[in-house]
């Protein structure tokens, strides 16, 4: 297959929002000021308690975002999933409503021939990002970034490899592998999702040399709030994660 330089490709922008007002306008500020124009931008509101979700719908509506919503909340899985339906492009990039994307994230990448199934950012927690005038590839072994992946996972390090922002994923490989958010997993969700896309996919690549999706810390968003059920969500997790491991070729 003939690989096709980026600026011809469609990448889709999946954004879920949950009373998200404190951070969601810069998030997408971050989104429209890209400076590769070819993006298709869906914000859903999963079922916001604010009225900031009206100001969305208006914003959405003036740059022709699509914009869904629904008044109960049904999770950032359901949501996601809804995006992915309704989503056109070659690429799926997933963005949560506190995370900022570099300007020029999308633009680096349109320099290179893209067709690999998954190409990792870097990511950065609350700093200022940093200009650069040109990336690099580190393509990775399947095997190799498996192996990566699950030690990580369980060792609870290197965060960039585990949830599904900061990554370009293949649509179509999402699509005909009927990969999906499970909507059973309050915890974790991403990186199961990750799991299965990598445990399908063929070609990957990290974008070496720059930090390109910064990750801001919300104290009031799902994965920094503990509750009682948590020791549920967790062990849920785990539950699922091992089924899948153990029906695959991960071992």
């Amino acid at each position: 297959m003939n690989e096709k330089k980026m600026d011809n490709i469609l990448v889709s922008i999946v954004i879920p929002v949950f009373n998200g007002e404190k951070y969601i306008s810069s998030c997408l500020d971050s989104i429209i000021n890209q400076t590769y124009k070819k993006i298709e931008i869906i914000v859903i509101d999963d079922g916001s308690l604010s009225k900031k979700n009206i100001e969305v719908s208006l914003l959405c509506e003036k740059f022709n975002f699509k914009f869904l919503s629904y008044e109960e909340n049904k999770g950032v899985s359901f949501a996601r999933n809804l995006g992915i339906k309704e989503a056109k492009g070659k690429y799926l990039v997933f963005c949560d409503c506190d995370d900022l994307l570099n300007l020029n994230l999308l633009n680096l990448l349109s320099k290179k021939n893209l067709n690999d199934d998954i190409y990792f950012c870097s990511l950065i927690e609350d700093k200022k990002f940093v200009d650069y005038n040109d990336v690099s590839f580190l393509n990775i072994n399947s095997l190799n970034l498996r192996d990566y992946f699950l030690s990580t996972t369980i060792n609870n390090q290197d965060f960039s490899f585990r949830g599904c922002v900061g990554k370009l994923i293949k649509r179509e490989l999402v699509i005909e592998n009927k990969i999906k958010f499970n909507n059973n997993l309050r915890f974790s969700e991403d990186t199961a999702f990750v799991l299965e896309c990598i445990n399908c996919a063929n070609k990957f690549n990290l974008i070496q040399n720059a930090q390109l999706y910064s990750v801001r810390c919300n104290c009031e968003s799902v994965s920094h709030r503990w509750n009682d059920n948590y020791n549920d969500f967790y062990f849920r997790f785990f539950d699922y994660i091992t089924g899948k491991i153990t029906n695959s070729n991960l071992l």
